[in-house]
C-alpha cells in the first residue's frame, strides 16, 4: 500500500488541511504566516537547489502539507531556472523510490497520476538463457502516449493482442516523466501576499546588492509617488521595513510599462535576482547594467 507521507503528491492539499488545520483552512493561508511550516519549505527549496538533491519526505513534519507549500512557494517566486532545478531534484527522488516498489503499489501510483496500467495474463520469453516473467501490461495506444519521449520506447517492449507488455523498471521510467508534467502543471504564478516568505529566503543577505530598478531608485534625490511605493513594497519584501504596503513588488513587466526598468536582468521579478544570489553567489549570476532612457522602455 502507497504511503501518503512517502509520496506526499498522491494527497490532496485540501484533504490534509482538513485533517491537519479543520475544514476551512487554506494552503495560500497557512504558506502566508511566519510558521514551521514555512521555515521548512524554505529550507528544503534552499538546500535541494544547493546540493542539487531532494530528501525523501517520509521523516520529515507534515510532509503533504511541505511538498504544496514548496510548490506554492515557487509559484510566487515565478523563477523558471530555479523551479526547473527543484522539480528535477524532486522527481529523482521519488524515482528512486518508486524503482524499489513493487509491482502492484507502482499500478496504484499510475492511476492515481491518471496513467492505464494493469495486470494481464503472465507471458513468458526466454532471453540470454533466462526465462523472463511479464504481467504489467497497457492497450497499445495508451501505452504510446504515455511512454512518448522517455526510454521506455515500444520497440523495447512485447506486443500481443493489441496490449504491450512490460517490466517495473519502464513503468518507473514512465512514471518519472509523469511526475515531471504533473509537477510543473501544479507550480503556475500566483498573485498572492508573501513578504515574510521572500524576506526569510534573502534573510542571509545583509550584504545583499539591490535590483538595478532599486538600486536606480535608491540613487535619485526626490522620488515620484510611484516610485516611492515601489522602493516602500520592495523594502518591505525583503525585510528591511514594515511600512510598505503587503503586496508582491511589481514584475519587470510592469516595471518596464511605468517606465521604472533601467537594466534587462534577463528575470521576470526584481526579487528573483535576490534569490538566485543567495543559491548561486555572487560570482554566478551576471547581468547588464546597461542605463535605459525612459523613451526606450515600452
Amino acid at each position: 500500500m502507497l504511503d501518503e507521507y512517502k509520496y506526499p503528491f498522491i494527497k490532496t492539499p485540501e484533504n490534509e488541511l482538513a485533517y491537519v488545520y479543520g475544514p476551512s483552512a487554506k494552503l495560500s493561508d497557512v504558506i502566508s504566516t511566519d510558521s514551521d511550516l514555512l521555515d521548512q519549505a524554505k529550507a528544503r527549496i534552499s538546500e535541494t537547489l544547493k546540493v542539487g538533491k531532494a530528501k525523501p519526505y517520509i521523516n520529515l513534519k507534515k510532509p503533504v502539507l511541505l511538498f504544496y507549500t514548496a510548490l506554492l512557494t515557487l509559484a510566487a517566486l515565478n523563477d523558471e531556472d530555479t523551479t526547473l532545478k527543484y522539480i528535477k531534484a524532486e522527481v529523482d527522488m521519488f524515482h528512486k523510490l518508486m524503482e524499489k516498489e513493487n509491482e502492484d503499489d507502482l499500478i496504484q501510483l499510475a492511476k492515481i497520476l491518471g496513467l492505464k496500467v494493469n495486470k494481464c495474463d503472465k507471458i513468458s520469453f526466454t532471453q540470454t538463457k533466462t526465462i523472463i516473467y511479464l504481467e504489467l501490461c497497457s492497450d497499445l495506444i495508451d501505452y504510446i502516449k504515455m511512454s512518448k519521449g522517455t526510454e521506455a520506447k515500444l520497440s523495447r517492449q512485447i506486443l500481443i493482442d493489441g496490449k504491450v507488455f512490460f517490466n517495473k523498471r519502464s513503468l518507473s521510467i514512465i512514471l518519472k516523466r509523469r511526475l515531471q508534467t504533473k509537477f510543473k502543471e501544479m507550480i503556475k504564478p500566483l498573485k498572492i501576499s508573501l513578504p515574510k516568505t521572500l524576506e526569510d529566503m534573502i534573510k542571509e543577505g545583509k550584504a545583499r546588492r539591490d535590483p538595478p530598478c532599486i538600486a536606480n531608485i535608491k540613487g535619485k534625490g526626490k522620488l515620484s509617488e510611484e516610485e516611492e511605493r515601489v522602493l516602500n513594497v520592495y523594502l518591505t519584501n525583503v525585510g528591511e521595513t514594515t511600512n510598505g504596503e503587503n503586496v508582491i513588488i511589481y514584475s519587470c513587466s510592469m516595471m518596464k510599462e511605468k517606465g521604472l526598468c533601467v537594466s534587462d536582468c534577463g528575470v521576470k521579478n526584481p526579487l528573483q535576482l535576490v534569490f538566485k544570489r543567495l543559491n548561486n553567489g555572487e560570482k554566478s549570476l551576471n547581468y547588464s547594467d546597461n542605463r535605459k532612457n525612459n523613451k526606450d522602455v515600452k
